[in-house]
């Protein structure tokens, strides 16, 4: 174990210097954001040569006019899980359970695991390299689909139900294929309560908040907290609401500030002298590859829920909720890091800290390319609208409002789209856009070209037909 965590240590000493950025940087990078829009307000942390430094820019409530600072608090989202991963390896460490534990050896009695070839381990759960779906299965059948709370969609969702659902789970693949899946990520926040005797919050602040001096990260709010919690908007900047997981809570139910997690940061980056010794080989030991995703980009691989980027060699995460996003990201060998934590569930927060870490270690990246958006006639807009089928289980509602167009995916809510041209339309809140129109149609076939769309996105383009339903 000594050899391991000496080993570990040397691994994450600094060999090259971050360049210490000033405000005007950061401004630049991410004042274009606010001022197109595209969020209310966030809040900034850096780690680099200057030390610690926060920034805030827009508001903490829109029209209020008061800025957010860096106790002010939102929901991280999916950065849990990067949490999550870190528990894992501070429980194995300790000899609590090893990643290398089949599930079924943590499940409580009368729970069986699925299996679809080789038994699924807690490495799996935590590399997202399960075969598990997205969401469990009950959250995405046509019952619940009809009760779901848009505004709080895992509301209600108990310890208990999640461990039904895994036992009801029907595996689409072997385990060893990367999958991003959220059930599987709170089934092994479930697994870590069960191996310490501890809820995850308790695991969560006695491993990690309480040594760290993390008094701001929770999972259920304190009455300080609340008074500093930052209202929720969603990529269109209208008032949504906050998410509560429940027996998911692993996989995206925290909520912080960022003076929290750049001290998570700095213990990540700490060397020898680090004065929390546990979390710093828990955090360097969650930042090893276990997986290959076998593609290059930001997710190239991934340690214990840590992704690490094949081109800078940075560890970071991300999250969302339905009002908020985060994003952070470190550089060990340059010794910084960047945390961003926002009050709009926009896609942009996520690219802004690739910019900002860029900034901190020494180069000069260009601001987030923001697209233009063009006036659309609404009698165009109108002829839009409509069911469209991708295939029999997969549909997309496009409707007109005041506003324009949203677009509505199977399970899913309805989505703001944004005019690039008369006929492409862009999300906000994900990296995707809809055209409208077979690009295999004559140009003067206006009839053909009102009857499909085509879904870009992750590198996927997806046709659907327009069904004669009203």
């Amino acid at each position: 174990m000594l050899t391991r965590l000496i080993l570990l240590f040397l691994a994450f000493l600094p060999v090259a210097s971050a360049r210490a950025i000033d405000r005007a940087e950061v401004e630049r990078l991410a004042q274009p954001l606010i001022d197109a829009g595209l969020l209310v307000g966030c809040t900034i942390g850096v780690v680099d040569d200057d030390g610690v430094r926060f920034f805030a820019f827009g508001e903490m409530e829109k029209g209020a006019g008061v800025a957010p600072d860096e106790h002010t608090v939102y929901e991280v989202g999916s950065f849990t899980k990067a949490l999550t991963g870190t528990l894992l390896a501070d429980a194995q460490l300790r000899g609590l359970l090893s990643e290398g534990d089949t599930l079924s050896a943590h499940t409580p009695e009368g729970i069986k695991v699925p299996e679809l070839g080789e038994p699924i381990t807690l490495a799996h759960l935590a590399t997202h390299t399960s075969g598990l779906p997205r969401l469990p299965p009950s959250m995405t059948s046509f019952k619940s689909l009809l009760f779901l709370d848009a505004l709080d969609p895992y509301a209600g969702f108990t310890r208990e139900r999640v461990w039904g659902d895994l036992a009801k789970t029907k595996p689409a693949r072997p385990p060893g294929e990367d999958e991003y899946s959220n059930f599987g990520m709170g089934v092994l926040g479930l697994v870590l309560e069960r191996a310490t005797d501890k809820s995850y919050e308790e695991l969560l602040v006695e491993r990690l908040c309480a040594p760290l001096g993390m008094s701001d990260t929770r999972v259920a709010l304190t009455d300080s907290m609340r008074e500093r919690f930052a209202p929720p908007y969603d990529a269109d900047l209208t008032p949504n609401g906050a998410w509560n997981l429940g027996g998911l809570t692993a996989a995206g139910g925290v909520r912080s500030t960022a003076a929290d997690l750049v001290k998570l940061v700095e213990a990540a980056l700490a060397g020898d002298g680090s004065e929390t010794p546990a979390a710093t080989a828990a955090l360097r030991d969650a930042m090893r590859v276990r997986h290959d995703n076998g593609r290059e980009g930001a997710a190239a691989a991934i340690g214990l829920a840590w992704f690490r980027s094949s081109d800078s060699n940075a560890w970071w995460h991300n999250g969302m909720t339905g009002g908020y996003a985060s994003s952070v990201s470190l550089a060990p060998e340059e010794g910084c890091g960047v945390v961003v934590l926002a009050n709009t569930a926009a896609a942009g927060v996520t690219p802004l800290g690739e910019k900002l870490l860029q900034a901190a270690r020494g180069e000069r990246p260009e601001p987030i390319e923001l697209p233009e958006m063009v006036e659309v006639d609404p009698e165009l807009l109108a002829s839009y609208e409509g069911t469209y089928m991708i295939t029999p289980l997969a549909w997309v509602v496009v409707r007109q409002d005041d506003r324009g167009l949203t677009a509505q995916l199977t399970a899913q809510p309805a989505l703001r789209l944004h005019a690039a041209s008369p006929t492409e339309f862009r999300y906000r809140v994900v990296p995707a856009r809809i055209t409208f129109g077979d690009p295999a149609a004559p140009a003067e076939d206006d009839v053909q070209s009102l009857k499909t769309l085509t879904l870009h996105q992750n590198g996927m383009e997806l046709r659907a037909v327009r069904m004669p339903i009203k």
